[in-house]
């Protein structure tokens, strides 16, 4: 095991404080973007099932309403086309 001076001793112990205030700023930074990805998460679930949601009311409509009538243009060829055979 080796002795160290006084200097040594200190430098190694400033060096020490400067990694850990390091590695605090740095967790501080992990942990606000993985606040910010948790949120989006949350966000982007909510949205999932706002679209669910309205896809269902969507389909209940859908199955609710009559079907619609053929569009009038749709029936006047037919009109005209047996009015020139008969």
């Amino acid at each position: 095991m080796k002795v160290l001076s006084k200097e040594d001793f200190n430098k190694l112990q400033t060096d020490l404080e400067k990694a850990r205030k390091d590695v605090r700023e740095m967790n501080t930074k992990v942990q606000e973007k993985f606040s910010d990805v948790l949120k989006t998460s949350m966000e982007l679930q909510n949205m999932k099932q706002d679209i669910e949601e309205l896809k269902k009311l969507i389909a209940e409509k859908e199955a609710a309403a009559p079907p619609p009538a053929p569009p009038a243009e749709a029936e006047a060829p037919k009109a005209e086309a047996e009015a020139a055979a008969g």
